[in-house]
């Protein structure tokens, strides 16, 4: 293998590692202004990257309660998956206790230079 070659793997290896970083920012930062109200029947679409929001319901009284009664009671949460066009690549969770927090993100070095890259410019217009 040349020096180039060598050189260049090095290179892309390095920027992958900066996206993965950018990424996982990004991530975090996604949930940091948002309110129970923006996670109510919404979603977020940036062209490349798409969230689907789902509320995910754990109650089991006999009461007919709202989302927002069953969220406050601490008995349901919000699911929130990142992906682009290759597929799921992310999800977060939003609790009444705990707030926002990324639980899975898939990213890694062996995607595409140019994947990563959509995806962290995808991420900055959410």
């Amino acid at each position: 293998m040349s020096w180039k070659k060598i050189l260049k793997n090095d290179l892309e290896s390095d920027l992958k590692e900066d996206l993965l970083e950018m990424i996982a920012t990004e991530l975090e930062r996604f949930g940091e202004d948002k309110m129970l109200e923006d996670y109510e029947d919404a979603h977020f679409e940036s062209g490349v990257v798409k969230t689907i929001i789902d509320f995910q319901d754990g109650y089991e009284g006999e009461e007919d309660l709202t989302e927002e009664e069953i969220f406050e009671m601490d008995e349901g949460y919000y699911t929130i998956e990142f992906k682009d066009d290759a597929g799921d690549f992310a999800l977060a969770e939003y609790t009444y206790y705990d707030g926002y927090k990324v639980v899975e993100n898939d990213l890694d070095e062996k995607h595409s230079l140019e994947r990563l890259k959509r995806i962290q410019k995808g991420l900055q217009y959410l």
